[in-house]
């Protein structure tokens, strides 16, 4: 969000930070809900970003991931079902359970800095080309919406397939 492109050079960062009320302090450590990043779902910046290191690593990824649909085409919502679950504290004025909005036709997979190049580098193809997107088609085909995912039940309660992982480390 904020930059410093060169050492004691200008810092840098969107016109919607300038304003201090659109920024807000948070404890790594905590929930991400107090103002997170995420504008339409009020969730972490940083969960479910896909990190260096994970498209490359024998193990599976953790942690759900942060994809944007565009919710305009792909989400309903109505009285009854409400276009969002915990950790999603609200959504946009349309049809949005995902922590933002494509804007367009298209699925983002949101991932750290770098990992497009890691990416490439590993597979052989990049992320914007058409083997890329033809498997994440597929990956979003074979999703389920969890729809009773609460605090108290997290991932929808049950025997989850993944433990947990691990609490921060001081």
């Amino acid at each position: 969000m904020i930059s410093r492109c060169f050492l004691g050079g200008p810092i840098y960062m969107p016109t919607w930070m300038q304003y201090p009320a659109n920024r807000y302090k948070q404890n790594i450590q905590g929930n991400g809900l107090d103002g997170g990043g995420q504008g339409a779902s009020g969730m972490s910046a940083l969960g479910g970003t896909i990190r260096l290191g994970e498209f490359k690593s024998e193990l599976p990824i953790r942690h759900a991931l942060k994809i944007n649909p565009w919710p305009e085409k792909y989400c309903y919502y109505s009285e009854t079902i409400r276009g969002f679950v915990w950790p999603a504290i609200r959504l946009d004025n349309y049809a949005k359970y995902f922590t933002e909005d494509a804007a367009w036709d298209t699925w983002d997979i949101i991932v750290e800095r770098d990992v497009e190049i890691e990416f490439h580098n590993t597979f052989g193809f990049s992320m914007n080309s058409n083997q890329w997107k033809s498997e994440l088609n597929k990956l979003m085909k074979s999703l389920s919406i969890i729809r009773n995912n609460t605090i108290e039940t997290i991932g929808g309660g049950g025997e989850p397939m993944q433990s947990l992982a691990p609490n921060f480390v001081n």
